[in-house]
């Protein structure tokens, strides 16, 4: 499934990991992609965002975003959001995660929208 609006990634986001969908997930980044991970290294490329996602998939997480925010001018956007996440560690113990992200992404030629800079956890400044 692709996103025909900006907004329309983070509901496909919310989709994927709900569903537990590793290439679902990884489809909605560029391949030139950024992604901020939470101990603040980055991973680069549709390689890299599937290694880093694939931590998260792998809690068979439910995700949930409780506001969303999104800024666009032609063919590029900010988009923000509070979410949660709770899963299972390979451990069997319970996950709870929140964040604020913060994202950018960008219209391809097909007119679909993908990202090109994710930060899950937002910014600390």
């Amino acid at each position: 499934m692709s996103a025909k609006k900006p907004e329309e990634l983070q509901e496909l986001i919310e989709k994927a990991l709900n569903e537990h969908n590793l290439d679902a997930l990884v489809d909605l980044y560029e391949e030139g992609t950024a992604l901020a991970l939470p101990d603040g290294a980055m991973a680069h490329g549709k390689e890299g965002v599937r290694q880093a996602m694939a931590n998260f998939v792998g809690l068979k997480p439910v995700f949930k975003y409780s506001s969303k925010q999104v800024i666009q001018s032609d063919d590029i956007a900010m988009l923000a959001g509070k979410w949660t996440l709770k899963g299972t560690a390979p451990d069997g113990s319970n996950v709870e995660m929140a964040g604020q992200s913060a994202e950018v992404a960008r219209k391809q030629a097909d007119g679909t929208w993908l990202y090109i800079v994710d930060s899950p956890f937002g910014f600390t400044l």
